[in-house]
């Protein structure tokens, strides 16, 4: 199911989103005719058999999954559901993602670029400085092998105007790794040393 989704992953998540928005203009139905209401729907929408037999599925699973007994706890679930499910991404592949998209998922390998103060916690004060810590925390422990932390010490052109104190070219390592077990090293002669050893 996973595959099919990913592969097919913008068509369904597109006659999903129209049916939502079919959905929410008709009347609901009872809990217990809540599937033969949706099948008869998707049978309305979608022509494609095989499209509407991932819809459908895709409806199962996250009824099981919810257990959503009405329409409206369906569509709440299918929304988180189909969240997650950007998330899962093909094996051997490399997923580029913000912090907030790291949630739940494990890597063997993560590269946390740019751990600079004037970036985690940037802008944030009060507790908001906590969530970024927070974010901070979740991102670095979805490696299972290797994880690798990034910054710089001076950021030239445009990008000295990005993040908190625009404007200056010094950087400095965010707050929350500072003074914990790590070895930092030169970027570029870590990727020397990694072709010295592969050579």
């Amino acid at each position: 199911m996973t595959e099919l989704i990913i592969r097919n992953g913008n068509r369904v998540s597109e006659k999903v989103k129209k049916i939502e928005s079919f959905l929410l203009e008709i009347d609901t139905p009872e809990k217990e005719k809540l599937d033969s209401w949706i099948n008869n729907l998707a049978t309305k929408i979608i022509q494609d058999d095989g499209e509407r037999q991932e819809v459908l599925g895709l409806f199962s699973k996250v009824r099981g999954l919810g257990e959503a007994e009405t329409l409206e706890e369906l569509l709440r679930a299918l929304n988180v559901s189909l969240g997650d499910v950007e998330q899962e991404k093909e094996k051997g592949k490399v997923a580029i993602m913000t912090m907030h998209q790291a949630k739940g998922l494990s890597a063997d390998a993560v590269i946390l670029a740019a751990a600079e103060d004037e970036y985690i916690p940037g802008r944030a004060t009060g507790e908001a400085v906590d969530d970024e810590r927070r974010l901070l925390y979740v991102s670095i422990t979805r490696a299972r092998k290797y994880l690798y932390v990034t910054f710089c010490q001076k950021r030239t052109g445009q990008q000295r105007h990005s993040g908190k104190n625009t404007g200056k070219l010094q950087r400095t390592f965010t707050r929350f790794l500072s003074g914990g077990p790590y070895n930092p090293q030169d970027g570029q002669i870590f990727i020397r040393n990694l072709v010295d050893k592969n050579a």
